[in-house]
């Protein structure tokens, strides 16, 4: 059964990186994640799917079930995790798909188009700081000039770890692929929040990927006696970032019913003594929206407020923006491809926003691009709580294999 298949290359996978509280821990290239690639590509290879690894380490494979001529449809994920992650984040959508190409390969389904399983490299932005740089490489995005300076925690450059891994970083180049090769791209994932969950539905339909403005803030005050400087006279830059997380949420709160979100995810605090007043700090700001002039607007009025609270507190801030994405809506035709598909099985679906990035937001710089979402039973990601009933998964399945046939019979 194909659910039988999907919990097994899960259960499987969650033993590689396996961590003491139960997560799985495969940064992107570490040696769990090695070890996870060469157990997808025997998969792979026990399917009878050829083949091929580019230049970023993007696992490419193919069924020639239709004309090789034509444009592939393309399907997949990713399967390497944030540190202590959960067992489905990126890793259901390769099973899944895998599943889905078994059965119709298989069954012996006629199709007029091949379809491609792709496991993108580095989705997550946890070891080099730059996230889905497997699939920005792919579509040719500019990125290589800020790809070339990524380091991992460890001081390891990205550079350094592709050679490890008998990959040169200056034929990155050659892992562009052009619009003729695709048809389509529809990528399945597990939902990272409650909206399926709230709403009782399996399945979502995703119209929208947000994407974010990331800040690194920098608050300068001055450092002083904690005992012999009085609270008036203080520049208290720990203060200052105090009132701006509460303005983040505060703001937040405020434009929710406008699908923008936003986080203060690392404070830094300098010289991090108990009994000196902190004269700076550093703060890091990631602001997301489905919606690109909301999530804007928003930026702006952050801005606005940082430089009251600067005025406020003595203390000078400066806002230095990392990143600015804009939002990715999905290809409304594969949307309804989608939609017909669960339609057809009987299946309850609702159209989502995601909230999370994904591969598939750049993918749609080179073909039509698509997502679905299964429910998360306890609607938390990036934990080891993360899980998805056996019934659910049975139901993606179902979904995506209809879909992948409807697309690749076109």
């Amino acid at each position: 059964m194909c659910e039988g298949f999907v919990l097994k290359v899960v259960e499987d996978l969650s033993k590689i990186g396996r961590t003491s509280e139960g997560g799985s821990n495969r940064l992107g290239f570490s040696k769990s994640d090695i070890e996870a690639r060469e157990y997808i590509l025997n998969k792979i290879k026990e399917l009878g799917l050829t083949s091929r690894i580019d230049g970023f380490g993007n696992i490419i494979a193919r069924y020639d079930g239709g004309s090789k001529e034509l444009a592939a449809v393309a399907t997949g994920s990713h399967i390497d995790t944030v540190p202590n992650g959960g067992h489905y984040d990126g890793i259901l959508g390769v099973a899944v798909s895998l599943a889905a190409i078994k059965s119709i390969k298989e069954e012996g389904v006629a199709l007029n188009r091949p379809v491609e399983l792709i496991v993108f490299q580095l989705e997550e932005s946890s070891r080099f700081g730059h996230a889905t740089m497997g699939s920005k490489v792919m579509v040719g995005r500019d990125v290589l000039s800020k790809f070339k300076e990524a380091k991992d925690k460890e001081g390891n450059t990205l550079i350094d770890v592709l050679s490890e891994n008998g990959l040169d970083f200056n034929k990155l180049g050659e892992s562009k692929r052009s619009t003729d090769e695709f048809h389509s791209f529809v990528e399945v994932h597990i939902d990272q929040s409650r909206d399926l969950l709230d709403a009782d539905k399996p399945i979502g339909v995703v119209e929208a990927i947000s994407a974010p403005i990331r800040y690194k803030i920098n608050i300068v005050g001055e450092a002083a006696h904690s005992g012999a400087t009085k609270i008036t006279d203080r520049k208290d830059a720990l203060v200052a970032a105090a009132e701006l997380i509460l303005a983040v949420r505060n703001l937040a709160l405020a434009y929710a019913e406008k699908n923008v979100i936003a986080t203060v995810g690392d404070v830094k605090v300098y010289p991090g003594a108990m009994n000196v007043v902190p004269g700076r700090t550093e703060v890091s700001l990631d602001l997301r929206g489905s919606i690109k002039g909301f999530r804007d607007e928003a930026s702006e009025l952050i801005e606005d407020e940082c430089m009251k609270i600067a005025t406020r507190n003595s203390v000078e801030i400066e806002m230095n923006k990392i990143s600015d994405e804009d939002p990715v809506p999905m290809d409304a035709v594969i949307s309804s491809t989608i939609i017909n598909a669960a339609q057809k099985l009987g299946i309850e679906s609702i159209n989502v926003v995601s909230g999370a990035g994904h591969d598939a937001m750049n993918m749609t710089e080179i073909t039509r691009a698509g997502m679905i979402f299964v429910r998360n039973t306890n609607g938390m990601s990036h934990t080891p709580e993360e899980m998805v009933d056996t019934e659910d998964i049975k139901l993606l399945y179902k979904v995506l294999r209809e879909t992948l046939v409807d697309l690749a019979t076109q």
